[in-house]
């Protein structure tokens, strides 16, 4: 952890790490399916491929995110202070 290698520790064996793993899941439900979808997206794509193709993929992926609804959602529902509701995919 000191070296930025790992990035948290959880106590209480197995039983520990999957709470911790669904309560990970959990806050990554919360976010736009379409978001969640897209990162996993561009981390793949960029697994196998350079920076600046990489950096050009997630560009075009993000000019296409911001023409959806999820965008007006999220900025609605931080300004009211309720958690959004997205569609499904």
């Amino acid at each position: 952890m000191r070296l930025g290698l790992v990035s948290s520790a959880h106590e209480g064996g197995r039983e520990g790490v999957v709470a911790a793993a669904v309560k990970l899941a959990a806050q990554i439900a919360e976010h736009s399916p379409l978001a969640v979808a897209g990162t996993k997206t561009n981390l793949l794509f960029s697994r196998d491929n350079t920076v600046a193709a990489s950096l050009e993929y997630v560009s075009t992926w993000n000019a296409g995110f911001v023409q959806t609804d999820d965008v007006p959602t999220a900025v609605g529902a931080f300004f009211m202070k309720t958690k959004p509701l997205y569609s499904k995919l």
